[in-house]
């Protein structure tokens, strides 16, 4: 009787929803109030999973400013061009030459991932979300004012560009710490600093075999980004359009804004079910150019779908 109690109250939400409407439905939720915590707040997570559907349904309804933003063949077209035709080449040499900048500091690069347009349509495809009236869950709890973009349905081309291009590159630069199994799966979220909400970050560590840091935007000044290495603190400046790329376990930390607004794309990519490894693997165990892109040419990857 309860299972069949439960599978009747299901479905009479169902049904519910489908007469008023998925999105006027997710209006009506109130998102739940943080709690204070040491390092960050803490938002329940139970609300979130029990209105994980009807949230996923109503961002379905809600109307898309830049439709090409939630393909992957619209992900791939802001994709800097230069990538994409050294990646087609596999030319490992031309990478580290045209496309792999140092920043100064041991185990930290720069890449210009995308063209300019892309940061300009996910900021203002961002801010038509917010004006939605759909609560929005936070990243994490030392980031308030982000959006996770699996949750709003911009999850597929990002993991497509995880997968066939972020994947190789991260193995060739941290050979000796990144294999295939380490770059299974991602986490995908944007940072919003401005006054009156989050402007710094205090110094900490990702989740992440490694970590992709995009810089999407807007004007502002302040905001670089700090890493605490072996020798004295390095900063690096946040430059609109390029990303750091760096391990998830070097710590780092984003120094105050001091003016106008700076939002950031940030993907923690790991091994399955979370796992990251800290040990570096043997020479044996490394990959090679040949494991490394193996899977570039993958059906799924050529097609629009994965």
């Amino acid at each position: 009787m309860n299972l069949l109690l439960q599978l009747t109250t299901a479905t009479v939400l169902i049904i519910q929803y489908a007469r008023a409407g998925y999105l006027d439905e997710a209006r009506k939720l109130k998102s739940p109030v943080p709690k204070l915590v040491s390092g960050g707040e803490d938002e329940d997570s139970a609300f979130w999973e029990v209105n994980e559907e009807l949230l996923s349904n109503a961002w379905k309804e809600y109307p898309k400013k830049h439709s090409n933003l939630y393909t992957i063949e619209g992900i791939e077209s802001h994709l800097n061009k230069d990538i994409i035709s050294k990646w087609n080449a596999k030319d490992e040499d031309a990478i580290w030459k045209h496309i792999i900048q140092s920043t100064g500091i041991d185990g930290v690069y720069k890449i210009r991932l995308f063209e300019d347009s892309f940061g300009e349509e996910l900021i203002s495809e961002l801010n038509h979300l917010r004006d939605s009236g759909i609560p929005i869950r936070r990243p994490n709890g030392m980031n308030r004012f982000g959006v996770i973009l699996e949750d709003v349905g911009l999850g597929k081309g990002i993991r497509h560009v995880v997968q066939k291009y972020l994947s190789p590159l991260a193995q060739m630069v941290f050979t000796e710490f990144i294999v295939g199994s380490d770059v299974e799966d991602q986490f995908s979220f944007t940072i919003r600093y401005k006054d009156g909400e989050d402007v710094s970050l205090a110094p900490h560590t990702d989740a992440s075999s490694f970590t992709v840091n995009l810089c999407l935007g807007l004007s502002f000044e302040g905001g670089d980004v700090t890493f605490y290495g072996d020798g004295s603190p390095k900063t690096v400046t946040s430059v609109p359009g390029v990303a750091l790329l760096h391990r998830g376990m070097l710590r780092h930390s984003a120094s105050p804004l001091t003016s106008g607004e700076r939002h950031n794309l940030v993907i923690w990519v790991f091994g399955k079910d979370g796992y990251v490894r800290v040990a570096p693997y043997p020479p044996e165990q490394q990959s090679t150019h040949l494991s490394r892109w193996q899977h570039f040419d993958a059906p799924q990857y050529q097609s629009q779908e994965l």
